[in-house]
């Protein structure tokens, strides 16, 4: 398993709003530069990007979903519906 790297989302207890949000803006920047270098179509499904960008973005959600990653009053939320085998018109799969 590669090693834990983290979030760009993560925020670091010493900046502030301003560099935080500069800081994600830039990472935001990034991912749309990656698929368009790959040739991707804007707005092209998920499925189009390239398999390195999307291998990266899921690994962030094991760092999203880790509780030690969140101090005292942060949090995240979540919606849960129940879905239905035929109602699935597409997913991704998440590998450790």
């Amino acid at each position: 398993m590669p090693p834990k790297q983290e979030s760009a989302a993560h925020r670091n207890p010493r900046e502030s709003d301003e560099e935080y949000c500069a800081r994600l803006e830039r990472a935001f920047e990034e991912v749309d530069a990656r698929i368009s270098a790959a040739g991707t179509a804007r707005g092209a499904g998920y499925r189009r990007w390239p398999e390195d960008l999307r291998t990266e973005l899921e690994m962030g959600w094991e760092f999203i979903l880790d509780w030690g990653n969140y101090g005292r009053y942060e949090s995240w939320q979540a919606t849960v519906h129940c879905l239905y085998e035929d109602d699935v018109v597409e997913a991704v799969r998440l590998q450790r």
